[in-house]
Protein backbone atom coordinates (compact mmCIF):
# COMPACT_ATOMS: atom_id res chain seq x y z
CA UNK A 1 0.00 0.00 0.00
CA UNK A 2 1.12 3.51 -0.74
CA UNK A 3 2.12 6.29 2.31
CA UNK A 4 1.64 9.55 1.57
CA UNK A 5 2.80 12.09 3.20
CA UNK A 6 2.81 15.86 3.40
CA UNK A 7 6.39 17.45 2.39
CA UNK A 8 5.39 21.56 2.00
CA UNK A 9 2.35 23.59 2.18
CA UNK A 10 1.94 27.46 2.06
CA UNK A 11 -0.26 30.24 2.12
CA UNK A 12 0.06 33.20 0.07
CA UNK A 13 -1.13 36.44 -0.29
CA UNK A 14 -0.45 38.55 -3.41
CA UNK A 15 -0.76 42.19 -2.25
CA UNK A 16 -2.09 44.75 -4.81
CA UNK A 17 0.83 47.20 -4.57
CA UNK A 18 4.14 46.15 -5.56
CA UNK A 19 5.51 47.95 -2.02
CA UNK A 20 6.35 46.21 0.86
CA UNK A 21 3.14 45.75 2.67
CA UNK A 22 2.57 48.45 4.62
CA UNK A 23 3.11 47.42 8.40
CA UNK A 24 3.72 43.41 7.46
CA UNK A 25 5.84 42.68 9.98
CA UNK A 26 6.73 38.76 10.45
CA UNK A 27 7.61 39.24 13.91
CA UNK A 28 4.64 40.68 15.43
CA UNK A 29 2.37 38.67 12.15
CA UNK A 30 4.23 35.31 13.51
CA UNK A 31 4.17 36.16 17.13
CA UNK A 32 -0.04 36.81 16.95
CA UNK A 33 -0.81 33.78 14.43
CA UNK A 34 0.59 31.46 16.71
CA UNK A 35 0.99 33.11 19.85
CA UNK A 36 4.66 32.76 20.60
CA UNK A 37 8.04 33.94 19.37
CA UNK A 38 9.63 33.10 16.47
CA UNK A 39 13.54 31.01 16.90
CA UNK A 40 14.89 33.24 14.51
CA UNK A 41 13.74 37.03 12.82
CA UNK A 42 15.01 38.23 10.41
CA UNK A 43 15.05 41.96 9.37
CA UNK A 44 14.39 44.05 5.92
CA UNK A 45 18.26 45.16 5.66
CA UNK A 46 16.71 47.62 2.63
CA UNK A 47 13.42 48.86 0.97
CA UNK A 48 13.74 45.47 -1.44
CA UNK A 49 15.06 43.32 0.56
CA UNK A 50 12.74 40.11 2.08
CA UNK A 51 11.95 40.32 6.13
CA UNK A 52 10.95 36.74 7.56
CA UNK A 53 10.49 35.12 11.32
CA UNK A 54 11.08 31.29 11.46
CA UNK A 55 9.67 29.09 14.42
CA UNK A 56 9.04 25.26 15.10
CA UNK A 57 5.67 24.34 16.52
CA UNK A 58 4.80 20.46 16.72
CA UNK A 59 7.17 19.77 14.39
CA UNK A 60 7.00 21.36 11.61
CA UNK A 61 9.03 24.63 10.54
CA UNK A 62 6.79 27.69 9.98
CA UNK A 63 8.81 30.32 7.69
CA UNK A 64 6.51 33.52 7.51
CA UNK A 65 8.36 35.60 4.95
CA UNK A 66 7.25 39.05 3.67
CA UNK A 67 9.11 39.78 0.24
CA UNK A 68 8.09 41.87 -2.86
CA UNK A 69 5.16 42.05 -3.97
CA UNK A 70 4.08 38.90 -1.51
CA UNK A 71 3.65 37.18 2.28
CA UNK A 72 4.43 33.58 2.52
CA UNK A 73 3.83 30.98 5.28
CA UNK A 74 5.72 28.09 4.81
CA UNK A 75 5.06 25.28 6.18
CA UNK A 76 7.79 22.20 6.28
CA UNK A 77 9.29 19.01 8.03
CA UNK A 78 11.15 19.95 11.71
CA UNK A 79 13.56 17.67 12.88
CA UNK A 80 12.70 13.70 12.39
CA UNK A 81 13.04 11.67 15.42
CA UNK A 82 16.13 10.20 15.42
CA UNK A 83 18.18 12.46 13.52
CA UNK A 84 20.96 13.02 15.73
CA UNK A 85 21.67 9.59 15.22
CA UNK A 86 20.85 9.73 11.08
CA UNK A 87 20.72 13.15 9.66
CA UNK A 88 20.94 11.74 6.46
CA UNK A 89 17.26 10.48 6.53
CA UNK A 90 15.17 12.23 4.19
CA UNK A 91 11.88 13.86 6.37
CA UNK A 92 8.27 14.75 5.38
CA UNK A 93 5.60 16.08 7.80
CA UNK A 94 4.59 13.65 9.56
CA UNK A 95 1.68 14.63 11.40
CA UNK A 96 -1.19 15.92 8.57
CA UNK A 97 -3.53 16.64 11.24
CA UNK A 98 -0.71 19.18 13.13
CA UNK A 99 -0.42 20.37 9.88
CA UNK A 100 -3.99 20.78 9.11
CA UNK A 101 -4.01 22.40 12.43
CA UNK A 102 -1.60 24.92 11.51
CA UNK A 103 -2.99 25.73 7.65
CA UNK A 104 -6.71 26.65 9.93
CA UNK A 105 -4.86 28.64 12.50
CA UNK A 106 -2.81 30.95 9.82
CA UNK A 107 -6.65 31.36 8.07
CA UNK A 108 -8.24 32.02 10.67
CA UNK A 109 -5.95 35.08 11.63
CA UNK A 110 -7.15 36.69 8.26
CA UNK A 111 -8.48 39.98 9.79
CA UNK A 112 -6.44 39.70 12.47
CA UNK A 113 -3.05 39.29 12.56
CA UNK A 114 -3.36 39.00 8.72
CA UNK A 115 -5.12 42.60 6.89
CA UNK A 116 -3.64 42.41 3.85
CA UNK A 117 -4.70 44.31 0.93
CA UNK A 118 -4.71 41.31 -1.32
CA UNK A 119 -5.95 40.67 -4.96
CA UNK A 120 -5.15 37.37 -4.72
CA UNK A 121 -4.54 34.70 -2.36
CA UNK A 122 -3.17 31.09 -2.23
CA UNK A 123 -3.27 27.83 -0.67
CA UNK A 124 -0.31 24.86 -1.89
CA UNK A 125 0.49 21.29 -0.45
CA UNK A 126 2.50 18.90 -1.70
CA UNK A 127 2.39 15.39 -1.27
CA UNK A 128 5.33 12.50 -1.80
CA UNK A 129 5.60 8.92 -0.88
CA UNK A 130 9.23 7.47 -1.36
CA UNK A 131 10.11 4.97 -3.43
CA UNK A 132 13.29 3.07 -4.18
CA UNK A 133 12.85 3.52 -8.40
CA UNK A 134 11.81 5.05 -11.13
CA UNK A 135 9.69 2.72 -12.29
CA UNK A 136 8.21 2.23 -9.15
CA UNK A 137 6.93 5.63 -8.81
CA UNK A 138 5.61 5.69 -12.38
CA UNK A 139 3.47 3.20 -11.40
CA UNK A 140 2.06 4.56 -8.34
CA UNK A 141 1.03 7.42 -11.20
CA UNK A 142 -0.99 4.75 -12.69
CA UNK A 143 -3.18 4.85 -9.42
CA UNK A 144 -3.30 8.63 -9.07
CA UNK A 145 -3.34 9.90 -12.27
CA UNK A 146 -7.28 10.21 -13.32
CA UNK A 147 -8.10 7.89 -16.08
CA UNK A 148 -9.65 10.74 -18.44
CA UNK A 149 -5.34 11.26 -18.87
CA UNK A 150 -4.93 7.89 -20.16
CA UNK A 151 -1.45 8.10 -19.32
CA UNK A 152 1.14 4.66 -19.72
CA UNK A 153 4.58 5.03 -18.11
CA UNK A 154 6.82 2.33 -17.14
CA UNK A 155 10.89 3.95 -17.57
CA UNK A 156 10.23 7.33 -18.05
CA UNK A 157 12.31 9.65 -16.25
CA UNK A 158 11.85 13.46 -14.69
CA UNK A 159 8.00 12.39 -15.38
CA UNK A 160 6.11 16.03 -14.64
CA UNK A 161 2.11 16.53 -15.43
CA UNK A 162 0.42 19.36 -15.12
CA UNK A 163 -3.58 20.36 -15.49
CA UNK A 164 -5.60 23.48 -14.53
CA UNK A 165 -9.10 23.20 -13.73
CA UNK A 166 -10.93 26.46 -13.29
CA UNK A 167 -14.12 26.72 -11.10
CA UNK A 168 -16.18 29.52 -9.81
CA UNK A 169 -16.35 30.00 -5.84
CA UNK A 170 -18.75 28.25 -3.83
CA UNK A 171 -18.02 30.69 -1.01
CA UNK A 172 -17.45 33.96 -2.65
CA UNK A 173 -19.60 34.88 -5.97
CA UNK A 174 -17.79 36.29 -8.74
CA UNK A 175 -14.85 34.90 -7.94
CA UNK A 176 -13.50 31.96 -10.35
CA UNK A 177 -10.67 30.08 -8.77
CA UNK A 178 -7.66 27.90 -10.01
CA UNK A 179 -7.05 24.09 -9.17
CA UNK A 180 -3.47 23.26 -10.22
CA UNK A 181 -3.20 19.72 -10.09
CA UNK A 182 0.81 18.46 -10.31
CA UNK A 183 2.18 15.12 -10.48
CA UNK A 184 6.07 14.39 -11.02
CA UNK A 185 9.03 12.10 -10.16
CA UNK A 186 11.55 14.04 -7.83
CA UNK A 187 14.74 13.26 -6.41
CA UNK A 188 15.68 14.79 -2.97
CA UNK A 189 19.27 15.18 -1.46
CA UNK A 190 20.30 15.05 1.91
CA UNK A 191 23.97 16.51 2.39
CA UNK A 192 26.28 15.52 4.49
CA UNK A 193 29.16 17.96 5.94
CA UNK A 194 32.07 18.75 8.71
CA UNK A 195 32.65 22.05 9.61
CA UNK A 196 35.51 22.70 11.92
CA UNK A 197 34.28 24.17 15.05
CA UNK A 198 37.70 26.03 16.09
CA UNK A 199 41.55 26.17 15.50
CA UNK A 200 42.96 22.95 17.24
CA UNK A 201 40.13 20.86 17.47
CA UNK A 202 38.92 17.72 15.10
CA UNK A 203 35.52 18.51 12.59
CA UNK A 204 31.98 18.39 13.43
CA UNK A 205 30.71 16.12 10.85
CA UNK A 206 26.67 16.37 10.85
CA UNK A 207 25.11 12.84 10.07
CA UNK A 208 26.33 9.52 10.01
CA UNK A 209 30.61 9.83 9.42
CA UNK A 210 30.50 7.05 7.15
CA UNK A 211 28.42 9.43 4.97
CA UNK A 212 29.63 12.87 5.35
CA UNK A 213 30.09 15.08 2.47
CA UNK A 214 28.44 12.91 0.39
CA UNK A 215 24.98 13.39 -0.78
CA UNK A 216 22.11 10.80 0.10
CA UNK A 217 19.60 10.69 -2.69
CA UNK A 218 15.78 9.72 -2.41
CA UNK A 219 13.28 9.39 -4.74
CA UNK A 220 9.57 10.06 -4.43
CA UNK A 221 6.59 10.33 -6.79
CA UNK A 222 5.40 13.80 -5.87
CA UNK A 223 1.64 15.17 -6.03
CA UNK A 224 1.07 18.73 -5.70
CA UNK A 225 -1.84 20.71 -4.74
CA UNK A 226 -2.61 24.52 -5.22
CA UNK A 227 -5.80 26.68 -5.62
CA UNK A 228 -5.91 30.40 -5.84
CA UNK A 229 -8.14 33.28 -7.19
CA UNK A 230 -8.14 34.87 -10.56
CA UNK A 231 -6.56 38.34 -9.63
CA UNK A 232 -9.21 40.98 -9.15
CA UNK A 233 -9.06 44.64 -10.36
CA UNK A 234 -9.73 45.42 -6.70
CA UNK A 235 -8.41 44.38 -3.37
CA UNK A 236 -10.31 41.12 -1.87
CA UNK A 237 -12.18 41.82 1.43
CA UNK A 238 -10.84 40.98 4.26
CA UNK A 239 -13.91 38.33 5.06
CA UNK A 240 -13.53 37.47 1.16
CA UNK A 241 -9.82 35.91 1.50
CA UNK A 242 -10.47 34.25 4.62
CA UNK A 243 -13.25 32.42 2.81
CA UNK A 244 -11.49 32.23 -0.29
CA UNK A 245 -8.96 30.50 1.53
CA UNK A 246 -10.82 27.93 3.81
CA UNK A 247 -12.39 26.75 -0.04
CA UNK A 248 -8.73 26.22 -1.21
CA UNK A 249 -7.87 24.05 1.56
CA UNK A 250 -11.13 22.16 1.57
CA UNK A 251 -10.80 21.63 -2.12
CA UNK A 252 -7.48 20.30 -1.51
CA UNK A 253 -8.32 18.13 1.34
CA UNK A 254 -11.20 17.08 -1.14
CA UNK A 255 -8.76 16.71 -4.16
CA UNK A 256 -6.44 14.22 -2.26
CA UNK A 257 -8.96 11.80 -1.29
CA UNK A 258 -10.40 11.67 -4.73
CA UNK A 259 -7.29 11.33 -6.76
CA UNK A 260 -6.89 8.47 -4.47
CA UNK A 261 -3.79 9.65 -1.80
CA UNK A 262 -6.19 9.13 1.21
CA UNK A 263 -3.45 11.08 3.48
CA UNK A 264 -4.21 9.81 6.91
CA UNK A 265 -5.91 12.29 9.03
CA UNK A 266 -5.80 15.39 6.14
Amino acid sequence: MTEWKPLTARITFLPTSAMFPAGASPLEMFRAIFLQDPQAFNKQTNPLAASSAQGLIDGIKVNLVCAIPRVDINFAPGAKPGADEDSSAFSTIESAPDLQKLLLKSIESVGGALSLRAARVAVAIQFVSLVSSVREANGIFQSVVPRQYSLKLEDEDDFVFQVNTPFVSKSVASVSLNFVRNWSTVRFQVLNFAVAANAGYPPVVFGDSSHAMGPQTSIGASVNFEVNNVPTLEPISIENQRLILLESLSTIQVGQRETGLNVEGF
